[in-house]
């Protein structure tokens, strides 16, 4: 509704803007002045359809095309508002008058030609009131707004001048040029500040209020001419131009100061559905205004001290009992002494309007309810203003579920876990420098509950115009249950490969390795019957049997690491002996304020097969000289690193394809923990993973 309120600022009046120029064009006697007032309310008029239109489009570069076809009404709304008034005070030189209008409409004709060939280096922003606005920039778009500014300044100085001139001349002409100068002047200058000076001097935004107000100076024009110019007839609600009005699709209606119905157009009783008998010269506002509307409407129809338009949205019941929703937009008329005697109201019926708003707002109850039901969070995020916006669903999943309570930027730290704090804010920063999609998976911790919860964010960024990023808007969901379900799996599945490595290592130390050590006992025992021919051949099968029985025992130990249920430490020593003694290796093992009691049997066997893996990928592929395996506590964190100094290799390239970081991946994610990767080529390797201290 805030849209539509925007538009109708300046669509309305362009109505009466094309509704006075089809009078002046067409009903009043055709002569110069006649034909120049046509020209500046029909320029005005495009310059009105302009704005509205621009604020109707959802795209900027629709709005750019708009403002570049038809930028000749604001162009041409000065120079013929100059040309109208010397015209008025007849001062315009008609001996040369090629000359004049040449000076007056070139400089605009050439400013259109700049615009339509897009060589102003202005551009469109968009704006939360008044949904895109042009930003005027470079030396065209400043020569543009100075030459309009000087045009608008000129004529106020004309048309004052001339009234301070007539003053004590004819009575009539002075009050007709006194209205014209305040119908212009008011308007000029706010437009001059807003959209002048403003944006030149102080490298503000422009205010587009100007198309609003400019309507003043064409019915103060109209007056004057019909009133005090050609004395066609006088002013009143009875006479003031019935076709115009008749013509115009929009309900008008005007009343006095007393809130008597002084004038409807056919389209008022059409849209309404009474007959003029029913309606003028009573106050019959409570029989068409619902009982909550009366005293808002009709304070607003008596209000009538400020010279602004101002609208209102009310309900009207049609003759037939149906209700409609009309916007109404008012504005005084006054009389010869310039004193307010009524109001003038165009009444929009935007009843298919508010039916379309109702669908809308339907389906966006629907599609919150789907999310609610889908557990589906809405989030956005200003990157301008740094403002946070959020579903129901979305305080629910984080724990905020009481009435007003917001997220905001300071909070926000309170609610991602620590740990998870920096790899957000870097996904973020990430999303927006290579303008990318924003997906991750994070830890939060429920302010309601406490508890550490988990989510998956996705978002998109939203830009501007110019290719700027202004806002991340995007979906969350609480993944918690699928984060156990996998970590369940994970812990079943590691349990499951121990018990059959267990099974295989007690099949190797009980089956094969006994069947071994029986044939070396038998070969001991029947060596000294070996012909001396043989016995060399024999010595050979008797090693290789040894060798055997050795790896068939390094094997099964391997499996079962006996040495875990000693303690993790002792377990690191006895692999790092036993990797020391066969190759040029050196490991060091470092426990810094551990106490190993309160660490879970579960988590130091996976920490153990972890140290397993990485050792052992370093051995073979790293050729490393140096491996650190270190294991400290930190208030209420667990830091086990694994380092080395072999010739590392890319994490983008490997990571997701290496076996072993696979395995490696899996155990951290079962015990609880958080993987961190550092690896470079020629520069070494190195694993940290982070664990509550329990």
């Amino acid at each position: 509704m805030h849209d539509l309120f925007i538009i109708l600022l300046s669509f309305i009046p362009a109505l009466i803007n094309v509704g006075l120029f089809i009078y002046a064009f067409y009903f009043l006697k055709r002569g110069a002045l006649v034909n120049a007032f046509a020209l500046l309310v029909f320029s005005c008029a495009i310059w009105q359809i302009s704005d509205s239109l621009i604020r109707f489009t959802d795209d900027i570069e629709t709005a750019s095309l708009i403002y570049r076809v038809l930028s000749f009404g604001v162009l041409f709304l000065l120079p013929s508002s100059l040309h109208f008034s010397l015209l008025y005070i007849d001062k315009f030189n008609k001996n040369n008058p090629s000359f004049l209008l040449t000076i007056l409409y070139l400089p605009s004709i050439l400013f259109y030609l700049f615009n339509l060939f897009s060589l102003p280096k202005g551009y469109f922003i968009s704006d939360e009131f008044w949904h895109f606005m042009y930003v005027p920039s470079g030396a065209i778009d400043n020569l543009m707004l100075i030459w309009l500014g000087i045009l608008a300044i000129f004529t106020s100085i004309i048309l004052l001048t001339y009234c301070y001139k007539i003053k004590n001349a004819d009575k009539n002409k002075y009050k007709g040029a006194l209205l014209l100068s305040i119908g212009f002047t008011i308007p000029a200058f706010i437009g001059i500040f807003t959209q002048v000076i403003f944006p030149l001097f102080f490298n503000t935004e422009e205010i587009p209020i100007t198309t609003t107000f400019i309507t003043v100076f064409s019915i103060s024009a109209i007056y004057s001419l019909v009133k005090f110019k050609y004395n066609l007839f006088g002013f009143s609600p009875y006479s003031i131009s019935e076709k115009i009005f008749d013509s115009i699709s929009e309900g008008i209606l005007i009343t006095d100061v007393d809130g008597m119905i002084r004038y409807c157009n056919k389209s008022f009783y059409k849209n309404f559905g009474y007959k003029e008998a029913e309606i003028l010269n009573s106050p019959k506002l409570k029989f068409m205004v619902n009982k909550e509307s009366a005293i808002q409407f009709k304070s607003y129809l008596l209000n009538s001290s400020s010279l602004n338009n101002k609208n209102i949205e009310l309900q009207i019941y049609h003759k037939n009992g149906e209700l409609k929703d009309v916007l109404i937009n008012r504005q005084p008329y006054h009389s010869i002494t310039n004193e307010i005697i009524g109001v003038i109201s165009l009444m929009l019926d935007i009843t298919p309007l508010k039916e379309k708003e109702q669908e809308l707002y339907k389906i966006q109850k629907q599609l919150l309810l789907n999310q609610k039901i889908a557990g589906i969070g809405f989030i956005s995020l200003n990157l301008k203003t740094n403002e946070i916006k959020t579903s129901e669903v979305t305080k629910k999943i984080v724990g905020m579920d009481k009435s007003g309570e917001v997220i905001t930027i300071q909070s926000i730290n309170k609610i991602i876990h620590p740990d998870d704090f920096e790899s957000v804010i870097f996904g973020i920063k990430q999303a927006i420098e290579n303008q990318m999609p924003y997906k991750i998976e994070h830890r939060i911790i429920n302010k309601k509950t406490n508890e550490i919860r988990w989510i998956r964010a996705n978002a998109e960024l939203l830009f501007d115009g110019e290719n700027n990023p202004t806002e991340l808007i995007g979906s969350i969901i609480d993944i918690t249950k699928d984060k156990n379900y996998e970590r369940d799996y994970l812990i079943a599945m590691l349990k499951g490969e121990e018990t059959e490595k267990t099974r295989i290592a007690q099949e190797l130390h009980d089956g094969i390795a006994q069947y071994l050590a029986a044939i070396n006992m038998n070969l001991n025992g029947i060596k000294e019957n070996i012909p001396t021919t043989t016995l060399d051949y024999f010595n050979k099968i008797q090693k290789l049997v040894i060798q055997t029985l050795n790896e068939t025992r390094n094997i099964s130990h391997h499996l079962i690491p006996k040495e875990i249920e000693l303690g993790l430490e002792i377990a690191l020593n006895h692999l790092s002996e036993r990797y020391q003694d066969k190759n040029s290796i050196t490991i060091n093992i470092k426990f810094i304020h551990i106490n190993e009691i309160t660490i879970p049997q579960f988590t130091k066997f996976n920490l153990y097969r972890i140290s397993q893996e990485f050792v052992n990928n370093t051995f073979k592929y790293a050729h490393a000289k140096n491996v650190l395996i270190e294991f400290t506590a930190d208030k209420n964190k667990l830091y086990f690193t694994l380092q080395d100094d072999g010739k590392g290799f890319e994490i983008n390239n490997e990571t997701d394809n290496g076996i072993g970081i696979i395995n490696i991946k899996q155990r951290v994610k079962a015990i609880g923990g958080i993987l961190h990767m550092e690896s470079n080529p020629n520069q070494g390797t190195k694993f940290e993973i982070i664990l509550n201290d329990v």
